[in-house]
């Protein structure tokens, strides 16, 4: 709230001046401020003082304050300097001071910054006293932030000053107010370090207070993988994006101003490493930049096992920048790769008299942390990832697999370092960073990764491991699994760990290797709160697991228990029962959602509103073949639909995962009330990798309700192409060929958030498309690549698919081939949240609004354009040559976005003829646009080839994929025939 005095309106124009003047004169000429060099020796003075302690006694506690403007406001925002800095704030000319930066907020009209505010501003930036009345003054008057945007020495400031603005409020308005709050924020934030942005590229920012500002975000940033979308910073992404649009001469000075804070070390050295290593790959400086002191700094923190050392805040594109700058230091290669040298370090510490516990500890995270970086930098080199690289993994991960001094080795798979009891992990799991290597690595590199994966004696990240890989590991896994009984295991220090094996164990299935550590676990001494009431879910998992309903149900009352366990232990075993009772073969659907409903009227948790969701779900559609539902059981369908809707407003999930389970749900529930369209918005919103067969499975159904029967069958085959002859698409299977299907609601278990978090997978989808693009693809344009990838892998399986349609592709439509693309292509990005809508009106077609065959969108932006053509006749026919001119041509008018694709369906043998023409076609004119360049997508498997051309629109570059599908396939049934009548007849 501004004060009723403001300057300008409580005097006239002549009485303000004399005001301002002789305020100005009071405070620069009178007081005697501090400037920065000397403003630590006075508050070590104010210290000392204080404490009646020499000065000599605070040197080393209170440090100098850094150079930028950002390193002195985070400075001074230090719990050891704030009390002393209050101090600084003594004194009525600092209240001249108030005044005068009040008058700025409250100047409503006029360009910014303005001339007053940037005389302050430059008093700031030079003497603290100043600066810090500045500090308190935007919290007062958050206008003031709007000047400082557009003052170029303290744009970067205004940006750490919104992304560190906290919200006003409390705790009973906060669920309603914080998205809001979470949003705006969003947006000042995305403005104001666009303006920084435009700073930068007039090289009128300082570079090394972006730096600084980078280097605050990542030592801020939350825990998880930074990779993950569930734990992507907003406002980090729009300061990445700012950074990358610079030139490299100032993208290289925001990486040195990096190395240089760098060489300082202190607490905030990982955080440090991982920005630098960010910038290095923004700028693509790998070949530019002096990698000596990235690389020295790696090398050193793994060898001397600093507390401080973390992969935290390091995705598969920084890692695999890493590993290029030290492909350009050719003699740092060798101490990158194996910097660990356990025996050493192990007789380093005896001789020193070293606790050997602590050092085992030190070493296995240095070995956890090496583990990391290379799976991530394979990560995000892919198929280019060398084999030294992989063979140093499969080294690292053998030392770290099991402990044995002897041999060097040094267990860095120990559960303590997943179930800490005082320590909460800062990164994902490292299973899931083995899982991450394992899907890209083939053949024998895999293998041997693998392989030493195999030789750890850590039953909780093979468990873990079970719900991340495919089904061709889970013999290998079960098979080490069983061998690893307590006896055999690895040592464990806390109940914790013992308890984190157990429940990784029954996630994952393994009820035979669960039992032993259960049984063993009972023999634990002393009394530890709540641990009968794991035991009894631990027996209850292992009883759901085994189907074995009627225990669950004969599962007595708790009252052996001590009081204040027997009301959880009662929740735990009615929400087994409701389990119970809906899965078991005489299932009472009604009986469990009136138990789910009790549960959650005691306690509003989501996992009770999801499966009082599906018990009502179960009830309406019941065994009868799952009819499309009319009259009573359409209205109980849609009042279930309006009460989810209402427990959603109170009970939210915890994560992505709950949530899908619901949506999933939902869909199934529209698809029985016959609103395939509806059903179809619902699966396009599940984020989950873990679902998306489900989510494959009912596409299929709601195709084929819509009457799409074509389209439905086409799924069909690349869900089973995609998760295999599952049980689900059988039934889906059964339902496309003869109509009905009996097909069950989706259950939360109790502990399905843990086994979630523990097999989580990238989920993308609340990222913008060229940051998912980024994950998803190592190479230089990966947003380019990535969809080109996905539209050449549809045109795949179509023709993959020409020989199983039961309609003769001869016979289809442009409309009816390009549906099947759609579909496919639609499966394939479902889970980013793009969607495929054809036939839309967008753009120009002569003099009516265009219908575009395909497009790629998220929400409403057009991520490219298809365009498809069927090409009956030879080329010789100046009608297929005028087909695909136009189709050309049309392609370019749907929409102004940066990726087209013009797709042609062969239908003659003359394959080479259309290559020939479109080649030519290409590089004719074409009004506002021209011509830069193309190249050939060569012959390298079964996807289509062709050309990608570039143009240029204005300053623009734009793209158009030229693809040829061969829907004909004379060549291929040619052979066929030829084998067909040469195949031996039976006697």
């Amino acid at each position: 709230m501004l004060p009723a005095l403001t300057i300008f309106r409580a005097w006239t124009q002549e009485d303000a001046d004399d005001f301002r003047q002789a305020a100005v004169h009071v405070i620069t000429a009178e007081v005697g401020l501090l400037e920065w060099t000397n403003v630590r020796a006075a508050i070590i003075r104010r210290q000392a003082i204080r404490q009646n302690q020499p000065t000599s006694s605070y040197e080393n506690y209170i440090q100098e304050p850094p150079n930028t403007l950002i390193g002195r406001a985070l400075w001074m925002g230090q719990g050891r300097i704030e009390a002393n800095t209050f101090e600084l704030l003594d004194g009525e000319w600092q209240q001249l001071v108030r005044l005068l930066w009040l008058e700025v907020a409250a100047t409503a009209m006029g360009p910014a910054p303005a001339t007053r505010a940037v005389f302050l501003l430059d008093l700031a930036l030079k003497y603290p006293e100043i600066f810090l009345n500045l500090v308190f003054r935007v919290q007062e008057a958050p206008q003031l932030l709007a000047d400082m945007a557009f003052y170029p020495p303290t744009s970067a400031l205004a940006c750490l000053w919104v992304a560190q603005w906290q919200p006003v409020g409390n705790a009973y308005d906060r669920p309603l107010t914080q998205t809001d709050y979470e949003n705006g924020k969003h947006i000042a934030f995305a403005d104001t370090v666009w303006i920084l942005g435009e700073w930068l590229k007039q090289g009128k920012a300082d570079p090394s207070e972006v730096a600084a500002l980078l280097e605050w975000f990542y030592a801020n940033g939350g825990v998880g993988y930074a990779d993950d979308p569930a734990h992507v910073d907003r406002e980090l992404s729009a300061l990445r994006d700012i950074i990358a649009e610079q030139t490299k001469e100032t993208i290289s000075a925001i990486a040195n101003a990096l190395e240089a804070s760098l060489a300082v070390g202190g607490d905030d050295a990982p955080s440090t490493f991982a920005a630098a290593l960010d910038v290095v790959h923004l700028g693509e400086l790998e070949n530019t930049i002096n990698a000596s002191p990235i690389i020295e700094q790696y090398i050193s923190s793994i060898k001397e096992s600093k507390w401080e050392l973390s992969a935290h805040r390091i995705g598969a594109s920084s890692a695999a920048t890493l590993y290029r700058l030290v492909e350009n230091v050719g003699e740092a290669k060798q101490a990158f790769l194996d910097p660990v040298d356990v025996r050493r370090r192990l007789a380093e510490g005896e001789v020193a008299g070293a606790n050997p516990y602590a050092l085992q500890d030190e070493i296995g995270r240095a070995l956890r942390t090496h583990i990391r970086v290379l799976a991530r930098a394979i990560a995000g080199l892919g198929d280019k990832a060398p084999d030294e690289l992989i063979d140093a993994l499969a080294a690292t991960i053998h030392k770290g697999a099991l402990s044995h001094k002897e041999k060097g080795r040094v267990s860095a798979f120990s559960a303590k370092f997943e179930a800490s009891p005082i320590l909460r992990p800062a990164d994902r799991a490292l299973s899931a960073d083995l899982a991450m290597v394992l899907s890209v690595l083939r053949d024998a590199r895999r293998e041997r990764v693998f392989s030493a994966i195999l030789e750890t004696d850590e039953p909780l990240v093979l468990a873990q491991l079970v719900g991340l890989l495919g089904f061709k590991d889970r013999d290998a896994l079960h098979s080490r699994i069983e061998q690893l009984t307590p006896e055999n295991a690895g040592a464990t220090h806390y109940h914790t760990e013992t308890q984190a094996r157990i429940g990784a164990l029954l996630t994952a299935g393994e009820v035979g290797a669960a039992e032993p550590y259960i049984a063993a676990e009972a023999n634990v001494k002393g009394k530890i709160s709540g641990l009968d009431v794991e035991r009894l879910r631990w027996r209850l998992r292992i009883n759901f697991l085994r189907g074995e309903w009627d225990a669950i149900l004969a599962t007595p009352d708790p009252v052996a228990l001590p009081p204040i366990e027997q009301a959880p232990a009662r929740e735990t075993i009615k929400f087994f029962k409701a389990i119970a009772i809906l899965l078991r073969p005489k299932s009472d659907p009604a009986v469990a959602a009136g138990m789910f409903r009790e549960l959650y009227k005691h306690q509003r948790q989501f996992a009770y509103a999801s499966n009082l969701f599906a018990a009502n779900v179960a009830a309406i559609l019941g065994d009868g073949g799952f009819p499309v539902l009319t009259g009573a059981k359409e209205r109980e369908a849609r009042l279930a639909l309006a009460e989810i809707d209402q427990m959603l407003a109170e009970a939210r999930p915890s994560d992505p995962a709950e949530g899908d389970v619901v949506t999933l749900n939902k869909a199934l529930l529209h698809l029985a009330l016959n609103d395939p369209d509806r059903a179809l918005g619902y699966l396009s919103a599940v984020q989950t990798a873990q679902r998306q067969d489900r989510v494959a499975a009912y596409r299929v159904i709601a195709l084929s309700r819509a009457g799409r029967a074509v389209e439905a069958r086409a799924a069909l085959a690349e869900a089973k192409l995609t998760y295999g002859d599952s049980p689900l698409l059988r039934d889906v299977q059964a339902f496309v060929e003869i109509g009905t299907a009996v097909l069950a609601p989706v259950l939360i278990l109790e502990d399905d958030k843990r086994a979630a978090i523990k097999s989580a997978l990238h989920d993308l989808q609340n990222l913008p498309p060229p940051a998912q693009a980024e994950i998803l693809s190592a190479t230089r344009e990966p947003f380019d690549d990535y969809v080109i990838d996905r539209v050449r892998e549809a045109g795949a399986a179509l023709v993959s698919l020409v020989p199983q349609l039961r309609e003769s592709i001869d016979e289809m439509e442009e409309d009816d081939i390009s549906a099947i693309i759609r579909e496919v292509l639609q499966a394939q990005v479902t889970y980013l949240g793009w969607s495929v809508p054809d036939q839309s009106k967008r753009g120009y077609a002569l003099k009516k609004p265009g219908e575009p065959d395909l497009m790629l969108m998220k929400g409403n932006t057009v991520l490219a354009v298809i365009e498809a053509v069927i090409c009956r006749l030879p080329l010789t026919h100046q009608q297929s040559r005028d087909d695909l001119d136009n189709h050309f041509k049309k392609v370019l008018g749907y929409a102004d976005c940066k990726l087209y694709f013009h797709l042609t369906y062969a239908r003659i043998e003359d394959i080479p003829s259309i290559f020939a023409h479109l080649e030519t076609m290409l590089k004719s004119p074409l009004t506002g646009f021209s011509y830069a360049d193309h190249d050939l997508i060569p012959l390298t498997d079964s996807r289509p080839r062709g050309f990608i051309a570039r143009y240029r629109r204005g300053a623009e570059e734009i793209k158009v994929t030229f693809l040829v599908l061969d829907v004909l396939q004379a060549a291929q049934r040619a052979v066929a025939e030829e084998a067909r009548k040469s195949k031996p007849t039976k006697s």
